[in-house]
């Protein structure tokens, strides 16, 4: 049975000493957040603990990284969680999701499993509402919070019964974002025309995702808002931090390269509608919504919501909004200290993907090569820290070597 009270044989020194006293973090996922939540974590004194992976993964390389003595083939998939939890030789551990299939596994979990394992993370249906992007669009409309227009799609016949506009800037969206991604490598699938949208229908379906229709909202990066944050088990908001998107990558339906925290009140209203949405549902934990700001009538619109820590949480953390600490506190029974002010005018960059940024900016006339290089000056990373730089450097390494692979099968 895996253990938690001592580091894995090549772990880089024994689990955070400083943090023996405090209920140690377990977190669940390999991504860019994942890294946020051991450095923030550790930083404060807290032991952050993850599964082991692959002694080339870019997580291992962090001073932070601490795992349990297990080896990698034998780590749990979500389904597994349960089971997982229960042969553990550790008296207690707040869960931290880092993935939507782990904040689901969280969520369903026995309540006497959450009992000894506590974690900020709201109740399955809640958390359902928000992962199933056919049941967040009901909610939406029921709610009347504007939203794009959404068609739920389950056959031919779905998409036949159409009007000629709803193909029009369209595309198909995944109802479960996290597995589809995973199967296709893809976030959307855009489509021109009901012709075209029946054939990707027909190949979408062999992944076994269910698959909507969504309007898309035209617009440059900007248009782009988040609201980000904790909602403690009150249904409190006890953090909010918002930022706008400046730069994207790929176009259209890629991830943030370059964003800069801006002043709430800039997002008053969507902030007004979260807080309805979250009501309705009974949510509780950390969140990233994304809105869109529609100028066809003047609407910002939800896109969507994360049930989990986000990539950016470190930048929050750095302009002063602590979510994983709240999230921490709460879990445990605590009261989070509520943190509404943060610093203004920061900008974050996501080095590796906003280079690419460049030429078509230029071209667009979107940005000069003076303002895209000032942005840079001005902005964190990230990925990199400075007491803490390996990671960043094998995930550059890394991409770079996907890259290079993809344009050679071409």
């Amino acid at each position: 049975m895996p253990r938690l009270d001592s580091p894995r044989a090549d772990s880089p020194g024994p689990l955070n000493p400083r943090g023996a006293d405090k209920t140690p973090v377990l977190a669940f996922g390999r991504t860019i957040n994942t890294l946020s939540v051991l450095r923030i974590f550790e930083r404060q004194g807290i032991r952050a603990i993850v599964l082991p992976y692959e002694k080339n993964d870019f997580l291992v390389s962090s001073r932070w990284y601490r795992t349990i003595p297990t080896l990698p083939e034998h780590s749990p998939r979500p389904s597994e969680l349960a089971e997982f939890l229960r042969s553990l030789h550790l008296g207690r551990a707040v869960l931290m999701p880092c993935g939507d299939d782990w904040a689901m596994a969280i969520a369903a979990l026995d309540p006497a499993l959450r009992e000894r394992f506590p974690a900020p993370v709201a109740g399955p249906d809640a958390v359902g509402v928000l992962l199933d992007k056919a049941r967040f669009a009901e909610v939406l409309e029921r709610l009347k919070i504007p939203h794009p227009r959404t068609t739920r799609i389950d056959s031919v016949e779905d998409l036949q019964g159409l009007p000629d506009e709803h193909f029009v800037n369209a595309f198909f969206k995944p109802r479960d974002s996290w597995t589809f991604r995973h199967l296709t490598g893809k976030k959307a699938i855009p489509i021109r025309g009901r012709a075209e949208a029946i054939a990707q229908f027909h190949e979408l379906r062999k992944t076994g995702v269910g698959l909507l229709l969504q309007e898309f909202i035209p617009g440059p990066a900007g248009v782009h808002h988040y609201i980000e944050g904790f909602v403690d088990r009150h249904g409190r908001f006890c953090g909010v931090f918002a930022r706008r998107r400046m730069r994207i990558y790929p176009p259209a339906f890629g991830a943030s390269t370059y964003t800069v925290s801006i002043p709430l009140r800039e997002v008053a209203g969507q902030k007004e509608n979260l807080e309805r949405l979250f009501d309705a549902i009974k949510y509780r934990g950390i969140f990233s919504a994304e809105f869109k700001f529609d100028e066809r009538d003047g609407l910002f619109k939800i896109i969507e919501v994360n049930a989990r820590p986000w990539w950016y949480v470190g930048f929050a953390y750095r302009c002063g909004v602590n979510v994983l600490r709240m999230a921490y506190d709460d879990a445990l029974g605590l009261s989070p200290q509520p943190v509404m002010d943060y610093s203004l005018d920061q900008g974050c960059i996501y080095a590796y993907y906003d280079w690419r940024t460049i030429v078509p900016s230029l071209r667009d006339r979107q940005l000069t090569m003076r303002s895209w290089l000032r942005s840079w000056v001005r902005s964190s990373e990230l990925t990199f820290e400075w007491d803490d730089p390996a990671p960043a450097i094998r995930l550059f390494i890394a991409l770079a070597r996907e890259e290079a692979d993809r344009r050679l099968r071409r």
